[in-house]
């Protein structure tokens, strides 16, 4: 482990390396998101055109196609569902599932990834994650996420997957006050942090809060650095070598390790005396003990600039970083950082500050118009102060000896009015917004001809035809909460106890629960029904196997899938139907089976009359043949 001293210096080796190749990238994502909130003129232009006596327009017609996708998202976000390949537990996998939907609920992961993907769009990357929370449940924590915008970190420039395999550090910070600091680290002495000097300053994450290097000294704030960067550390698995399953045993103690090594042994006896002992050596686990380099993140916390904290990070997480970025454009091949990633707003920028000059230009025209003033010969007009009259009615009077030109003496100056073509323009500018954004009015519901009552189902096929463009956009989405999804399982394990599952689950976790390779061999984690439009489609699948008698579908299920006020009312309504129908169903099938004792009984009456009058009639020839 590195000293005190060796790791700030590293650290801040490290943050001026990401520093120095994201500045561009930060500089021009900075103009990006200020243009989303309808921010496009610099200051320097402000104060001139403020100068001239010109009112800087805003007309922000980025939002439109930002919140088309973001409203897209929402309406279509999936769940994390954990599902078991073949051959492992379902009920395991089950447990994980309505674990994670509890976690996601309750730790506000939806809102909090879906504002995440909002500012992706914008700047083009930001983080979503997981970490403690110990404001409730002081001894394990719950599981809550964060999101972090551009200009709050640093990731490795060098990185190019999504999943951050490839990212050798990340360095995030947050402004705290000294009682949350206390919250967040519940491992480290309280007092440790209240004899933090107050007014420290320094010069990094300058876009992220600039006011902290000017005001600190009068607020209660720290810097709350967390540096992420990867290790290497010998650990010792136990290995078979037939099923390449594997587990580490490096934290058993000595007395466990010896055992194993006796079994490992025994094992290789039996295998050498198979043949003496008639077994098949096949049959006999094949198990090795090896010591390999395995990949860490480490997590080191530092506040106003010193560390208080070295290890893993507190999720459990730690063979991976504890978030996962959301990236709206990437291309790796690029190493310009200012066009290496981008956003949905990178894309309409330009288009916006056309608009809003051309349409200043059309303002100013009619302007003009409107204010014209009079040419007039000297001396025609007995007060000029009368041409100088505003609203209406105006009176303007006209000395018939010094007005040669009678009432022509006095004309009305008339500007040239705004050019049709500008005008024309800013429609195209308009649209410009959709279409450099890969989205159209077809994609948005509305037809060729602008008419917004179609049908229901036709818009939904054009928005998911037009959404091709920007599929990737989605896929980047769908990765980054898979990952995510991955990160609160192995949370789970680490965190929730067995009677915290129980007290959540109203049932015990599986023996299987607590496997760390759960994730790696038993489970694969995909998308599944979430939003309430994603519900309504499902209800109508089910509706439609009913009908179609594809499928028998319960009629528990189809109400299950409603989406309504007082399901819980529906329900108590169906039980107590169904009970009443159960019991007329008992009626009913004990009357038939009274009918069917009574046909019975018919019956052997009428097959028992044959047999009595043969038994008769025999009789009689028994005794004929006496007499």
């Amino acid at each position: 482990m590195l000293t005190d001293y060796e790791i700030r210096s590293e650290f801040l080796e490290n943050y001026r390396y990401a520093h120095d190749f994201w500045a561009p990238f930060n500089k021009d994502a900075q103009v990006y998101t200020l243009a989303a909130s309808g921010y496009t003129w610099s200051d320097d232009e402000r104060k001139a055109l403020i100068k001239e006596g010109r009112e800087p327009l805003e007309l922000n017609i980025i939002r439109r196609p930002l919140q088309f996708f973001s409203g897209y998202l929402r309406d279509n976000i999936n769940e994390i569902v954990y599902a078991p390949v073949e051959g492992s537990d379902q009920k395991t996998a089950d447990q994980f599932t309505k674990l994670g939907y509890y976690i996601w609920d309750k730790g506000l992961g939806f809102p909090t990834f879906l504002d995440a993907c909002d500012e992706a769009f914008k700047s083009g990357i930001s983080l979503c994650g997981i970490q403690m929370d110990y404001s409730k449940d002081f001894i394990n924590g719950d599981i809550k996420f964060f999101k972090r915008t551009y200009n709050s970190f640093y990731l490795d420039p060098t990185f190019e997957s999504i999943d951050l395999s490839d990212c050798a550090f990340a360095i995030t910070r947050d402004l705290v006050d000294k009682q949350y600091a206390k919250q967040l680290m519940p491992f480290i002495d309280a007092r440790e942090i209240d004899d933090l000097s107050m007014g420290y300053r320094d010069d990094k994450f300058q876009q992220y809060h600039p006011e902290f290097t000017t005001f600190s000294r009068n607020r209660n704030l720290i810097a709350y650095d967390q540096y992420y960067k990867r290790v290497t550390r010998k650990r010792t698995f136990l290995v078979d070598m037939k099923s390449a399953f594997y587990r580490d045993i490096t934290d058993l103690d000595a007395e466990e390790k010896k055992k194993l090594k006796f079994g490992i042994r025994r094992f290789e006896e039996l295998r050498r005396d198979a043949d003496i002992l008639g077994i098949d050596a096949n049959d006999i686990p094949e198990v090795e003990i090896r010591t390999v380099d395995r990949t860490f993140v480490e997590l080191n916390i530092m506040l106003n600039g010193q560390r208080m904290y070295c290890g893993d990070d507190k999720t459990g997480i730690n063979q991976t970083y504890p978030f996962a970025p959301i990236i709206c454009y990437m291309e790796p091949s690029i190493w310009m950082p200012s066009q290496r990633i981008q956003g949905i707003s990178a894309c309409n920028w330009s288009a916006q500050r056309q608009f809003n000059k051309r349409h200043m230009k059309i303002v100013d025209m009619m302007d003009s118009d409107i204010s014209t003033g009079f040419k007039y010969m000297i001396g025609s007009v007995a007060d000029p102060q009368d041409l100088q009259q505003s609203g209406q009615n105006k009176i303007i009077g006209l000395d018939p000896e010094h007005s040669p030109a009678g009432m022509d003496s006095v004309q009305q100056l008339s500007g040239g009015g705004a050019n049709p073509a500008l005008i024309a323009y800013q429609e195209v500018l308009d649209k410009l917004t959709l279409t450099l954004s890969n989205v159209n009015e077809s994609s948005m519901g509305i037809d060729e001809k602008g008419n917004t009552q179609v049908s229901g189902r036709l818009a939904e096929v054009r928005i998911a035809q037009g959404l091709r463009g920007n599929r990737k956009i989605m896929d980047n989405v769908e990765t980054s909460q898979q990952i995510l999804g991955g990160l609160v399982l192995q949370a789970v394990q680490t965190h929730y106890k067995p009677g915290k599952v129980e007290r959540i689950l109203a049932e015990r976790p599986t023996e299987q629960f607590y496997e760390k390779e759960f994730e790696q061999y038993d489970a694969v984690i995909k998308e599944g029904v979430r939003s309430k439009s994603q519900k309504d489609a499902y209800y109508y699948e089910l509706v439609n196997l009913k009908r179609e008698q594809i499928v028998d579908v319960p009629q528990a299920e189809i109400v299950k899938a409603l989406s309504m006020a007082g399901l819980s009312d529906l329900e108590e309504a169906i039980a107590k139907q169904d009970e009443i129908l159960a019991k007329k169903s008992a009626q009913e099938d004990e009357f038939k089976a009274m009918q069917m004792q009574v046909l019975n009984a018919t019956k052997e009456e009428k097959l028992g009359l044959p047999k009595e009058r043969d038994s008769r009639v025999i009789s009689n020839l028994a005794l004929k043949d006496e007499r």
